[in-house]
């Protein structure tokens, strides 16, 4: 588990889920260049409509944000 959740499966081609969160609210997808390029109101999400490469994934909870990576194959 990173930064108090996990990312499975990373990398993930279709599907990702995000365990180990109770109080999730949303997650933002952010490119290289800083960009948002999806924000999700679920623990359960697709990323087939990503580019392959490497993510940062912004998990925002009631009371913290958390932050690792996500990768797109």
């Amino acid at each position: 588990i990173q930064g108090g959740f996990d990312i499975y499966p990373n990398p993930a081609s279709n599907m990702v889920s995000i365990n180990g969160i109770n109080d999730f609210r949303y997650a933002e997808i952010i490119n290289q260049n800083g960009v948002a390029v999806k924000t999700v109101n679920t623990a359960t999400f697709s990323v087939e409509d990503l580019n392959v490469g490497v993510y940062a994934i912004k998990v925002f909870t009631d009371q913290k944000t958390y932050v690792s990576k996500l990768a797109k194959d």
